[in-house]
């Protein structure tokens, strides 16, 4: 692997990581009733969505992926199911942290 693929890998997780961050950043600010309704939305996602067939998505399900930004992995439904577990790990985590 040249420099310029290696700089270029590294920087795309970065961009991956930096979006998972922030998103766990945003959860803490969230009060209970909030944290609630966005997880219902990941389960619903999770549940429904189809990520290898994402050519006719419901109104809902699309207005949620624009809402978490992950309308723009459609095309990769390995990165799409990635992110929506880690957000839907992440959710639950702080969900738990609340309840001790």
């Amino acid at each position: 692997m040249d420099r310029q693929t290696t700089l270029e890998s590294k920087s795309n997780l970065q961009n991956k990581d930096l979006f998972i961050h922030n998103f766990n950043n945003e959860l803490k600010s969230l009060n209970n009733v909030d944290l609630d309704r966005l997880l219902k939305k990941l389960n619903f996602i999770c549940l429904e969505l189809d990520p290898y067939n994402c050519n006719e998505l419901s109104v809902e399900e699309q207005n949620i992926l624009e809402e978490f930004q992950l309308d723009i992995y459609l095309n990769n439904p390995f990165e799409l199911t990635r992110y929506l577990l880690q957000m839907l790990n992440h959710v639950e985590i702080e969900m738990k942290k609340r309840l001790n």
